[in-house]
């Protein structure tokens, strides 16, 4: 099965963006959404942010800087859900160069499955998993 969850590193600009639009008030309106955005392009901080596709559509921003349940995970809390769940991690979903500059960095971990090592690459590259972590489990034979 295919899974795709949000990384807690890599959607740390999204909860600056979100804790600013919540400090401000603004609602999950067209012009809500409008103000918010202008907001938070004037204030120069959140440059990172302004940048992702879903910043620009007012439907993609409403879920992106509105969203009520989202959910994020670290690795840790990503290994405790595999094990408890009884599944094996086969592999990340991952641009080539991504997966490449993991090997040089732990070319011992040979099937890229090593969520420690993740984690670590992770921590070193925040945006790594800035659409998405999504990987492949299935149950152990």
């Amino acid at each position: 099965m295919q899974v795709g969850l949000y990384s807690s590193a890599a959607r740390r600009d999204v909860d600056a963006g979100r804790a600013f639009v919540a400090a401000r008030g603004d609602a999950p309106t067209p012009a809500g959404i409008r103000a918010a955005r202008a907001a938070l392009r004037a204030d120069g901080h959140f440059d990172r942010l302004t940048a992702l596709r879903d910043f620009h559509a007012t439907s993609e921003c409403r879920d992106l800087l509105f969203h009520v349940q989202e959910r994020t995970f670290t690795f840790e809390q990503l290994g405790a859900a595999l094990h408890g769940l009884g599944v094996e991690l086969l592999g990340f979903v991952v641009e080539p160069a991504v997966l490449h500059a993991y090997r040089q960095a732990h070319p011992e971990d040979r099937r890229a499955v090593d969520l420690e090592r993740w984690a670590r690459f992770e921590q070193e590259r925040p945006d790594t998993f800035l659409g998405m972590m999504q990987f492949w489990v299935r149950k152990p034979a």
